[in-house]
């Protein structure tokens, strides 16, 4: 019955199942959750938009059959321009942002595998934390094995690689994939300098910037709002996790 519900029903994440060593999967439609005898076994995701009138019983009845709500996502959106986005003093001390080179692979792995605390993965408390981590080294990994992002701009700070943000750039949009920067740096106007950095050398006068995060990452949201963007949308997102122990 595993093999006929995850044909039926579920997606296989093939990268997600190849990190973490489990079987992953999401939901084609989260409606047929009440036709579904058995669960296959690993992690199992179901995204909703909270303002869908149906939302509210589709996650009554994921509820009932063994999933939890793990986090609230925020989706942002809004116009760049390089011009607008203010330089931060405090990020000086010989902090410079630059494109990244083959070279930064194992500082930026390191970086994303230990910055990381609010995503779906980390507040899931049957994941453990070191596939968790895991997770987010590999994502930075498949830039430089040119699978995932566009660009991959580098904060640095003493020869030191202080802060990354992966992005998505096509036409006139840029998705923020990924960014980071490193607690030592926190509060220094790291991130809105790479952004910065991002947004002059794309050639563009203006970009539609898009963003998510969770909406308990605060330090995310005010940021994002500081950088021009507002919140769009917002989706739930539930696990069914059931691992071999």
């Amino acid at each position: 019955m595993e093999r006929e519900a995850s044909e039926d029903h579920f997606l296989v994440d093939t990268w997600l199942s190849k990190i973490t060593g489990f079987a992953c999967f999401s939901m084609r439609d989260a409606a047929t959750i009440t036709r579904i005898k058995d669960f296959p076994r690993g992690l199992i995701t179901i995204k909703l938009d909270s303002a869908s009138s149906g939302s509210p019983d589709l996650v009554s009845n994921a509820l009932k059959r063994g999933f939890k709500i793990i986090s609230f996502e925020a989706a942002f959106e809004g116009d760049a321009f390089a011009s607008r986005i203010s330089k931060n003093p405090s990020s000086g001390g010989g902090m410079f942002c630059r494109d990244s080179r083959p070279e930064d692979e194992p500082e930026v792995i390191e970086l994303a595998e230990k910055s990381f605390a609010y995503d779906r993965f980390h507040k899931d408390e049957r994941m453990p934390k070191h596939i968790s981590d895991a997770i987010k080294g590999a994502w930075v990994k498949s830039y430089f094995e040119n699978n995932r992002a566009t660009a991959l701009t580098i904060a640095e700070s003493k020869e030191k690689v202080c802060g990354f943000l992966l992005t998505i750039e096509a036409d006139e949009k840029m998705t923020i994939d990924l960014v980071a920067v490193d607690s030592k740096h926190r509060g220094q106007g790291v991130a809105t300098q790479m952004f910065r950095f991002r947004v002059d050398h794309s050639g563009k006068k203006k970009l539609r910037v898009a963003a998510g995060t969770q909406l308990d990452n605060t330090s995310s949201t005010k940021l994002y709002r500081e950088w021009g963007l507002t919140n769009v949308g917002s989706s739930v997102v539930l696990h069914r996790t059931e691992l071999e122990r």
